[in-house]
Parts: C-alpha cells; structure tokens; sequence
C-alpha cells in the first residue's frame, strides 16, 4: 500500500549514498537484541562470542568444558595447564548420567501412530499427536508434514532438546483454532502452501505463545492471528515470508517481542493493487491494546508493477491502541505506513524507536507515512537518511486511505536526511501537534516539502508556512558514530535537554528536561 502520490514522491527523490547492509548482516544477526542498545554497546555482544569461541572457562577448550561427561573436572586457571593424562583419568572414572527424557508425548520419522506415543514408542504425525495428546509433545530430529490443526486446549510442540525438527508444507503449518492455550517452540516451519495460509495460524483462540521458531517461505505469512487475544510471537526469525506477521481484528495482550524479522520479499498478489505484502509486522483493523517491541526489522520490500517497490517494516491499517516501541529497521521499503478504509486509527504510540535507510533499492525508502492515527503520539524516535522524507503526514481530501488525525502528535523526534526532505506534508490539519523536534538534512537542501507550495531549505520559512515547530530546533544532532548507525548522542548534542515531558512517555530523563530522538543521555 502506498499512501503518498508517487508523482509528488518522485519529484523530491534525490539519490543517497548505499550503505553495504548484506555484508553486515550476519554480524547483526550474531548481536540480537544487543543492537537495541545502539551499535556501539552492541559491539561487546559480537566480539565476545567470537572471541571465545575457540576457549572455554578458565582457559578449557569450550568443547571439552560443555561435555557433560566431564562436568566433574576440576577447572584449572589456564596458568596451570591440564595434563591430559589427569582429564583421561578423570573421564574413566566419572559414569555417564542415565538420559532422562522430558515429561511428556513423543513424535519421530520413525514412529507409529499406533503406538502409545512414549519415548521408546513414539508416534508418527503431528496431527495424530494434536487429536490425543495431553500437555507436551516433543518432536525428534527429522522433518514432518505441517497442516496441523490443534482444537484442544494445553497442548504445547517442542523441539526434543538438542535437536531439530521441521514442519513442512499443508495449508498453515500450525492451525490453532478455539483454543484457550497452546505452543510452539524451538522448531523450523516451512513452505505453508496455501492462499492466505501461514507458518502458524493462531485463530478465534487465546493465551498461544509461539518462541524461538524459525518460519520461512510460508505463503502469505510467517504469523497470522485472526480474532485470538494474548498471543505471544517472541524470540524468533521471520523471513522470506510474504508478510512475516500478520496481526488481525481482536487481539487484546497480543506481543511481538524481541524477533528478528527480514527479506518478506514478494506482494501477496500483485495483479491487484495494495494487495499486501513486502511487509515484516501488519495490524489489521486490530482493537484491544497489542505491543511490538525489542524487534530488528530489515529488507522487508517487495517489488510492484504498481509502485516499483511496497512494503516496509510495519503497517497499521484501521487498527487502534497499538504500541510500536524500542524496535530497530533498516533497509526496508518504509518504516511505519498508516491508513484506513474506515475504521479509526486511535491511539497509535510510536516510541524509542530507530529507523535507518541503508537503502539498497534507491530511491523508494521513507520513514514513517502517517495518513490515519488520531489521539497518537510519534515521539522520541530516531530517523535518519531516507531516500524521500523522514515523516510524511498526508491528508489528502479524497483519498481512501485517508483516516482522522485529529490529536496526533509528532515530538521530540531527532530526524536528520543527506539530500531529501525530512518532512512531507499533504493538506497537513491544523489539529496536529508537531513541535520539539531535531531536524538536519546534512546536504544544506530541502526541510520541507509542502504539496501546493513546494520545498524550502529555510527553517525560519519551515516554521512560516507550517506555523509549529516554535521549540524545535535546527542543527546537526551529533550522533556518537553515524558511520556505525550508533544514534546515542554525543556530549553537547543539541538534542540533549531540548525535549518536551510527555506524559505518556514515561522513560526516566536525566537533566532539566528529555533530550531529543531515541537515547536518553546520562
């Protein structure tokens, strides 16, 4: 979906530079939720690992350290080296602890869906273990047909541990359906085959927790929730899904946390415009309050015969009491998109967020597209580098996706472009509150592009011709390393102690007043 006219986008486009996001990508993956902390402090996170991979505690070989045979060694300081005929006698001494597998049914590639379901006697299919089981079943090494419709409540699927299970194929690879609890963990779930199917497919139902899953090449959908309240999508990877989460109508205490969700890369169906997809997290005409947070969001774009390119890290469409908060993006096709067909988008909180283009698709990136989202607030976050504008508020008389914007506010923001306009105004209304921000386009060009006057590079005009922005300021943010993408302010940044108290933004200040953009100085 695309809520800007593409002529208008286009006539402010200007080139920005790429920035190699593919080869750093598995240095990303290797932070995880570290990164929230900013590059820099996420750089502990990436290193250690690697630093030690190779040596285990006080100066053990790691693979000697995590054999549980020999947990009963002494740990020698690596001043002392071990000799390996005390490790020797040490393991011909100690006994091998008996296995004990978990509580609960078994499934394996070798079972029989005649049999009791033990350990020793495993079943076959999922679906058998669906229809009879009580409580956990844990999945054994292999891969085994999806199309798993649960309809009794209390059963969980699990990986046996130490091991690595795949769901493939069927209609949804998981379909819960009534159920008051329920979940998925710690498996790979693949190749959903059918239209408007999902990896896992949580509907009518509460209280599903689904974690640490991989879910990919699913079609339409990594996560789909349909009328189900208290669904918990956490620790997982999202990817190369058509949309990767898609959220819909009632979904009370629904959490997205802590995911890494990337490359949801082809458009539901393209043959019809604003179709879907391209897109990492959608909320769909949701009510009740849901969450996203701690998530890392990139390359979610699609090419379109209709736009060149859709998609982008988040979507809310006629959806109300959504939080959006601590979540990075980058490199997708936009960071947030909103609009309706007629239901309200109400209170929408947008915080402490950062977005980055890093654009390897030129000239299509944009931050945030606000065009329905009263009584909301946008505040507190950190955008940088689009390829068209950093925050686009649209209003366009006509238009059908266009909502109510009464009450939305837009503050102490740090919003800094090389090139490209940080804002973009369609018919901006007079009820919406944007003030306390940081803006810079680093290039010296355009602030502001306003449909029916056009683009100016002067503050003072900015604020003229808006009539807002009395405390925002001017000037280049001082980020520590914008090299790096790390957005935490340096000492003397303008954006420190600038910002405006906000009462639903409850992050602890230091100093005489919040500062600006995502970080909170110390």
């Amino acid at each position: 979906m695309s809520l800007v006219p593409r002529g208008a986008q286009r006539a402010s486009i200007q080139r920005s530079r790429s920035v190699g996001i593919r080869s750093a990508l598995a240095v990303a993956l290797l932070a995880g939720p570290a990164l929230l902390a900013g590059p820099a402090l996420a750089t502990a996170a990436i290193s250690g690992p690697i630093a030690n991979a190779a040596v285990g505690v006080a100066g053990i070989p790691t693979q000697i350290a995590r054999d549980s045979s020999v947990a009963q060694v002494a740990i020698v300081p690596a001043s002392r080296p071990v000799p390996a005929s005390t490790l020797v006698k040490a393991v011909s001494r100690s006994r091998l602890p008996a296995v004990t597998p978990p509580a609960g049914s078994f499934v394996a590639t070798n079972g029989n869906d005649a049999n009791p379901g033990t350990f020793a006697q495993p079943w076959r299919t999922l679906q058998h273990a669906a229809s009879i089981a009580n409580g956990s079943v844990y999945l054994r090494a292999g891969t085994y047909a999806g199309g798993v419709k649960v309809t009794r409540s209390g059963i969980t699927f699990d990986a046996y541990p130490g091991e690595a299970p795949v769901v493939s194929g069927g209609a949804d690879g998981f379909w819960f359906y009534k159920v008051g609890s329920g979940a998925v963990r710690d498996l790979t779930i693949q190749n959903a085959n059918s239209t408007s199917g999902a990896g896992v497919l949580v509907d009518s139902s509460s209280n599903v927790t689904l974690a640490n899953l991989s879910l990919h090449n699913n079609k339409n959908y990594g996560v789909r929730t349909w009328n189900s309240t208290n669904t918990v999508i956490r620790d997982s990877q999202i990817y190369k899904n058509q949309e990767g989460i898609r959220v819909s109508y009632a979904a009370g205490g629904t959490q997205i946390l802590n995911n890494k969700i990337y490359s949801q890369d082809t458009m539901i169906n393209d043959a019809v415009k604003d179709s879907g997809g391209g897109v990492g997290i959608v909320f769909l005409k949701t009510t009740g309050k849901v969450l996203a947070q701690g998530n890392l969001l990139w390359l979610n774009r699609a090419p379109s015969r209709w736009y060149g390119y859709d998609g982008g890290a988040f979507e809310i469409y006629g959806a109300s009491d959504v939080t959006i908060t601590g979540n990075i993006a980058w490199n997708n096709k936009d960071v947030l998109e909103t609009g309706t067909s007629g239901p309200a988008c109400n209170n929408i909180t947008f915080t402490r967020n950062i977005g980055y283009a890093a654009s390897t698709a030129k000239g299509y990136a944009r931050g945030l597209i606000i065009a329905c989202g009263s009584n909301s607030l946008f505040a507190n976050n950190t955008l940088d580098g689009f390829d068209i504008s950093d925050v686009s508020v649209v209003n366009k008389p006509g238009y059908k996706f266009q909502g109510s914007l009464s009450g939305l506010k837009i503050e102490n923001n740090v919003l800094r472009t090389n090139g490209s306009g940080v804002f973009y105004f369609d018919h901006l209304p007079s009820n919406v509150t944007i003030d306390y921000n940081l803006i810079w386009n680093a290039s010296g060009g355009s602030l502001v592009y306003i449909v029916g006057k056009g683009s100016t590079s002067s503050f003072t005009t900015l604020r003229s011709w808006i009539g807002r922005m009395t405390h925002g300021v001017w000037a280049d943010p001082g980020f520590m390393n914008l090299a790096t993408h790390d957005y935490r302010l340096q000492v003397g940044s303008p954006a420190v102690n600038h910002g405006a108290g906000l009462g639903s933004e409850t992050t602890p200040f230091f100093g005489a007043a919040p500062d600006m953009g995502r970080w909170e100085s110390h």
